[in-house]
C-alpha cells in the first residue's frame, strides 16, 4: 500500500518481519500480518503449512535457513532445497517467534522509518 500526503509526497510501506516459526504460526500473527504489505520470514520456517498460512495472508518472501531441511518438505516444494543463502541471524534475534507468538512491523515511509515488536502471551 503506498499512501501520498497531499503537503508532500510521503510513500509508505508496512513490512511484517517473522522468523524461527518452526512449523506453526500462532493465529493473531497470521491477523497482524494481514494489515501489512507484505510479509517476509526470515528462516527456520518448518514446514509448508506455515508458507501457506502466510501466503494466504498476503505478499509473502522467505529465506531458507539451517532447520529448513529438504526432508522436511514436501516433494517438488523449492523451499527445503539447497542450503541456507542468507544469514538470518541479525533479524531474527529480534524477532524470533519461538512457536509463532511475534513478530516485528516495520513502517517505512520516506520521511521515517519505525520497528515495532508485536507479542502475544
Amino acid at each position: 500500500m503506498q499512501v501520498f500526503s497531499e503537503k508532500h509526497s510521503v510513500r509508505r510501506v508496512c513490512v511484517a518481519l517473522v522468523s524461527d516459526s518452526h512449523g506453526f504460526v500462532d493465529p493473531r500473527v497470521i491477523a497482524a500480518v494481514k494489515k501489512c504489505d507484505c510479509i517476509a520470514h526470515v528462516g527456520d520456517v518448518g514446514s509448508a503449512q506455515v508458507l501457506e498460512q502466510l501466503g494466504a495472508a498476503g505478499k509473502f518472501y522467505t529465506v531458507r535457513c539451517n532447520n529448513d531441511l529438504p526432508a522436511n518438505w514436501p516433494p517438488g516444494n523449492v523451499h527445503g532445497q539447497g542450503r541456507c543463502r542468507w544469514n538470518s541471524r541479525s533479524i531474527s534475534r529480534v524477532a524470533r517467534t519461538f512457536g509463532g507468538r511475534s513478530l516485528l512491523i516495520l513502517d517505512a515511509r520516506t520521511t521515517r522509518w519505525s520497528v515495532e515488536p508485536v507479542q502475544f502471551e
